[in-house]
């Protein structure tokens, strides 16, 4: 993989937390994630959105095959209010991540990850999202159409 082509280490770092869990799908969307290359990079005044390429040899989801998981916010460098990352999946392939910054903070030209956790709703039927320091397991399957 060539050096332009590779994740910065914001975007290794948040895909890592984005990907962990034994269940499927994490294990082969981790497959994927060790096989991809960056298509193209995206920095905005909110954030960021780095499009993934996964290498044609590598397996795709069956199904779910379209999701996005959102479970990640972080503290960056820069950032008063943090920040929020997603990561979509489109036919069955890692397909973009993006990074977008609370209350119109601006996304730092070199961001520096400080700390990476976990969100989920404090009760059940609620938008709200507080910090945990573990994943909602049954959240990230939900995201993922595993219920």
């Amino acid at each position: 993989m060539k050096e332009e082509h590779a994740l910065l280490e914001h975007e290794r770092l948040v895909l890592q937390l984005l990907l962990a869990g034994d269940e499927p799908p994490f294990p082969a969307l981790r497959d994927q994630a060790a096989r991809l290359q960056v298509v193209q990079r995206q920095q905005t005044e909110s954030g960021f959105l780095t499009a993934l390429g996964v290498h044609p040899e590598v397996p795709r989801l069956r199904r779910p095959s379209n999701f996005e998981l959102n479970d990640v916010c972080g503290v960056i460098e820069g950032v008063k209010h943090g920040a929020r990352f997603l990561l979509f999946v489109r036919d069955g392939a890692l397909d973009l991540l993006e990074g977008i910054v609370f209350h119109g903070d601006a996304w730092p030209a070199q961001p520096v990850v400080q700390r990476l956790y976990y969100v989920r709703h404090p009760e059940p039927g609620s938008r709200a999202l507080v910090e945990s320091l573990r994943r909602d397991r049954a959240m990230a399957l939900e995201q993922c159409g595993n219920k």
